[in-house]
C-alpha cells in the first residue's frame, strides 16, 4: 500500500505481474486499493511538460506564489 514502509501483512496489495509492474512503486493507496498519493514527488520529473506546468499552476495558485526555499 506504501512503498516507503516495510512490506509487512496491511503493507501489501495482491496484484498480477502485469499491473504491478505499472506501478513501481510510485502510488500510495488507501485500505480499498484506491490511490491517495504519490509515493514520491520526483515522479512528477516523468510527466510530459504540459502536464507538469499545469500541477505548477495548481501549486502556485493553492502557495500564493511563495518561494519554496524560504
Amino acid at each position: 500500500m506504501d512503498p516507503n514502509k516495510e512490506l509487512i501483512a496491511g503493507n501489501i496489495i495482491p496484484q498480477c505481474q502485469k499491473c504491478n509492474r505499472g506501478d513501481r512503486n510510485r502510488w500510495v493507496y488507501d485500505e480499498r486499493g484506491r490511490v491517495i498519493k504519490l509515493a514520491k514527488p520526483n515522479f512528477v520529473k516523468n510527466f510530459d511538460k504540459e502536464v507538469r506546468y499545469k500541477i505548477y499552476q495548481i501549486l502556485y495558485k493553492e502557495f500564493e506564489g511563495k518561494n519554496p526555499n524560504k
